[in-house]
C-alpha cells in the first residue's frame, strides 16, 4: 500500500493541510520540521485515519470532536485506489470524499493487508512516547543487547515485560523442588491416588464374598419392600373401610327411614316452586270464578226485576228507525245555518258581479251578456249544489213531518201508559255490567284462562318424571306435610352446600394437579432429575458389566451376543467403567439434589 495524499482537514493544530506524496514517483519521503511543528500530531492522524479516531483524544484542542476530519488517497500494489475521509464518531466513521456517503470498513481492509492497529504502531508508527518506553525496557533488561536488538528489529515493544511474565507463569506451573506449583501438586495428587488405589484394592475372593452378601442384602431388601408395600396397601384399604363405616351406618339409617315412604313418589328439585306457583294460580282462579258467579247472579236478579211495557216493545222497529234517522236529522239541522249563509253569500256575490258589469258597460243597445268560463263553471257548481241542498231540505222537511207525526203518536201512547218505573238501580247494574264487560266475553275470557292454566298444569305434570297420572288422580294423592317438605328442603340445601364445597375442592385439586404438572414439566425441561428407578437401572447395568468382566477374569468368556448387547462395539472394560461412572454420578446427584428428587417423587405421587 502507498499513501498518495494525506489531508489534515481538521485535526490537532492542522486545518485544511494536505501532504502530497505523488510528485516525482519517489518511493521514500522524509517529513521534517521544528519542535512543536506537528510531526507527532501528523503521525497520530495517520493512525486515526487507518484505524479510527480514539474515543478520548488529545487532538481536539482546536477543533471539537464532531468536526475532526482526516482524508487520504491510497494506492494498492495492483493499481487499485481508494479516496476517503475519516470522521470522529462511534459508527459509520468512514466516508467518501464528499464526507456524506458512507463507506464500509471492509473497503479499507484490502489496503491494510491484515495489519491491525497494534502491529502497525509497533512496525510503522513508533513515536516519541514509544521510543521512551523502549529505552526504559532496554535499561530494565540489565544490558541484554540481544533482546533490545530483537525487539527493535521485530518492532516488538515491552519484550522484557513479556519475558518476565512467561517466566512467572512457568514458575507457577512447575518447580523442580517445589510443592505448590500446579504440575507439582498434580503429580503429588497422582502419587497419592495410586498409593490409595493399591491399598484399597480387594482380593477377588474377598470381593466375591462382599458381593454375595450385597446380593443377599438386596434380595432381603426387595422382599421387605414388597412386604411393606403389601402391608401399606392393606393399611390403606383398612383406613378406607374405617372412614366408610360411619357413612355406611348413616346410609342404613337413611334406608330404614325411607322404607316408610316407599309408596311416596320422589319430588323433583323445583317441586317447591312449582307447587307454590300452582297453588297461587289456583287461588286466583277460584277468586275470579267466585267473583264472576257473583256478578252473573246479580245481573240475573236485576234482569228478572225489570218490567218492560209490551206496547213499547210492539213499536221496536219504529223506535230503531227513529233512532237511526235521528242522527241524520241532527246532522242536517246543524248544517242548515251554514248552508243558508253560504247561499246568501253566493247570492250577494252574484248580484255584486252583475251590478259591476252593468256599471262598466257602455250605454248601448242591449246585447247578450257574455260570462267568463270560470264564472260559468262556478255558477253551474253553485246551481248543482243548490239543487242538492234543496232536495236535501225537502227530504229533511218530509222527515220532520214524519217524525212529528210519530212523536205525536208516541206522546199519545205515553200518556196512555202507566207511570214509569224507577230504573236507577237498573242503570247502576247496567253500568257495572258495562264496566265488567259483556258477560259472554268475560265468561269466554275466564274459560280461556282456565283452559290455559289446565294446559300449563298438564304440561308441567308431563315434564316431571317422578309420577305418572292426570290432574284428577293428582288431587287424590297424599301430599307430604309442610314440616316434611321443610325438612327435605333443609336437607336438599345442606346437600347443595356440600356439593358446592366438593366442587370447590375438586376445582382446587384440579388446579393443584395442573400446577404439579407444570412444575414436573419445568423440572423435566430444566434438568432431568434422577429418581431411585434411574439409580436402580444404572446399578443393574453396572452389575451386568461386572459379571461379564468377572467371567473374563475367571477365564470364562461371556457369550458374544451378551457382551455386544452390553458394550455395543466398545471394549468391555470401557463400557464397564462407563456404567460405574454413570451409577456413581446418579448416586451423587441423588445425594446433592435430594430436595428436587423428593419434590419430584411427591409431585408424581400426587399425580397418581
Amino acid at each position: 500500500m502507498k499513501i498518495d495524499r494525506l489531508q489534515l482537514i481538521a485535526y490537532g493544530p492542522f486545518t485544511d493541510k494536505e501532504l502530497d506524496f505523488t510528485d516525482g514517483g519517489r518511493a521514500f519521503h522524509l517529513i521534517y520540521g521544528a519542535n512543536e511543528a506537528g510531526k507527532s500530531s501528523a503521525l497520530r492522524a495517520l493512525r486515526s485515519l487507518l484505524f479510527g479516531i480514539p474515543v478520548r483524544t488529545r487532538d481536539n484542542f482546536r477543533h471539537p470532536h464532531p468536526q475532526l476530519r482526516i482524508g487520504a488517497r491510497l494506492t494498492r500494489s495492483d493499481g487499485a485506489t481508494l479516496a476517503f475521509i475519516r470522521r470522529k464518531g462511534q459508527l459509520k466513521t468512514l466516508r467518501g470524499t464528499d464526507s456524506q456517503s458512507v463507506l464500509e470498513e471492509t473497503a479499507l481492509q484490502p489496503f491494510l493487508g491484515g495489519v491491525d492497529r497494534e502491529l502497525f504502531e509497533q512496525m510503522f508508527a513508533i513515536g516519541h512516547d514509544e521510543l521512551i518506553q523502549g529505552g526504559e525496557e532496554i535499561i530494565a533488561g540489565g544490558g541484554s543487547v540481544g533482546q533490545a536488538l530483537f525487539a527493535a528489529g521485530a518492532g516488538l515493544l515491552r519484550l522484557q515485560t513479556f519475558w518476565q511474565r512467561l517466566e512467572t507463569e512457568a514458575d507457577d506451573l512447575f518447580k523442580t523442588a517445589g510443592k505448590k506449583p500446579r504440575i507439582n501438586r498434580t503429580l503429588s495428587d497422582l502419587k497419592a491416588t495410586r498409593h490409595q488405589q493399591r491399598t484399597t484394592l480387594l482380593r477377588i475372593k474377598t470381593w466375591q464374598t462382599h458381593h454375595a452378601a450385597l446380593d443377599n442384602a438386596r434380595e432381603r431388601l426387595a422382599a421387605v419392600e414388597q412386604d411393606l408395600a403389601a402391608r401399606q396397601q392393606q393399611q390403606d384399604r383398612l383406613r378406607r373401610i374405617q372412614e366408610a363405616l360411619p357413612l355406611m351406618a348413616r346410609r342404613q339409617e337413611i334406608n330404614a327411614a325411607l322404607e316408610g315412604y316407599a309408596g311416596i313418589p320422589d319430588l323433583s328439585e323445583n317441586f317447591r316452586d312449582t307447587r307454590r306457583e300452582a297453588e297461587t294460580r289456583r287461588t286466583i282462579a277460584d277468586r275470579d270464578r267466585q267473583r264472576a258467579q257473583t256478578v252473573i247472579e246479580e245481573l240475573r236478579q236485576q234482569i228478572n226485576a225489570l218490567e218492560v211495557p209490551e206496547q213499547l216493545l210492539a213499536h221496536a222497529a219504529l223506535v230503531e228507525a227513529l233512532q237511526q234517522d235521528l242522527g241524520s236529522f241532527n246532522k242536517a239541522r246543524q248544517d242548515r245555518p251554514g248552508l243558508e249563509a253560504r247561499m246568501q253569500l253566493l247570492y250577494r256575490q252574484a248580484a255584486s258581479d252583475l251590478s259591476a258589469e252593468d256599471r262598466d258597460a257602455p250605454k248601448a243597445p242591449a246585447a247578450p251578456r257574455e260570462l267568463s268560463p270560470v264564472l260559468i263553471s262556478e255558477i253551474q257548481a253553485l246551481g248543482q249544489r243548490h239543487e242538492r241542498l234543496q232536495t236535501r231540505l225537502e227530504t229533511t222537511r218530509a222527515d220532520l213531518r214524519h217524525l212529528a207525526t210519530e212523536i205525536s203518536i208516541l206522546e199519545e201512547q205515553q200518556d196512555a201508559m202507566p207511570a214509569p218505573v224507577n230504573v236507577g238501580g237498573l242503570k247502576i247494574a247496567l253500568q257495572a255490567a258495562q264496566d265488567a264487560g259483556p258477560l259472554e266475553k268475560q265468561l269466554a275470557t275466564t274459560r280461556s284462562d282456565i283452559a290455559a292454566e289446565l294446559k300449563n298444569l298438564n304440561q308441567a305434570l308431563q315434564r316431571q318424571d317422578l309420577w305418572s297420572g292426570n290432574l284428577e288422580e293428582l288431587d287424590d294423592l297424599v301430599i307430604p306435610s309442610e314440616a316434611r317438605i321443610t325438612q327435605f328442603e333443609t336437607r336438599f340445601e345442606a346437600l347443595a352446600r356440600q356439593f358446592a364445597r366438593q366442587q370447590a375442592e375438586q376445582e382446587q385439586k384440579t388446579e393443584e394437579l395442573a400446577r404439579n404438572d407444570i412444575e414436573l414439566r419445568t423440572m423435566v425441561f430444566a434438568r432431568d432429575v434422577p429418581t431411585e428407578a434411574d439409580l436402580t437401572a444404572a446399578r443393574a447395568r453396572r452389575d451386568t458389566g461386572w459379571r461379564l468382566v468377572r467371567r473374563r477374569l475367571e477365564n470364562r468368556p461371556p457369550a458374544p451376543d451378551e457382551e455386544h448387547q452390553f458394550a455395543n462395539e466398545a471394549p468391555l472394560t470401557e463400557a464397564f467403567e462407563t456404567s460405574m461412572r454413570r451409577a456413581d454420578r446418579i448416586a451423587d446427584r441423588l445425594r446433592r439434589e435430594a430436595d428436587q428428587v423428593s419434590r419430584k417423587s411427591l409431585l408424581e405421587a400426587r399425580q397418581k
